[in-house]
């Protein structure tokens, strides 16, 4: 990811993911419409979260799903929705 304003950068290698989530929060506050989270291992060890706003996420969590089965990888992918 690389933000077109800000600037920031963020990779995340096959490796270092642990799983997706379809969420509709990101930081305890609410988002406008569904995201997709990612948790992974940072540079330091420890889990971490990025959460993206993406139009069409459950697309992308089956392009996700497909690709990281073809290569024997098998990334858990749930819901996390505020109640």
């Amino acid at each position: 990811y690389k933000g077109r304003f800000d600037k920031r950068e963020l990779f995340i290698s096959k490796g270092d993911l642990l799983s997706i989530a379809v969420t509709d929060f990101h930081k305890g506050e609410p988002t406008i419409g569904k995201c997709l989270a990612f948790y992974f291992t940072n540079k330091d060890g420890k889990i971490n979260r990025a959460a993206f706003e993406l139009p069409y996420p459950k697309q992308w969590v089956d392009a996700i799903k497909f690709y990281s089965e073809s290569e024997n990888k098998k990334i858990p992918i749930r819901e996390e929705y505020i109640e």
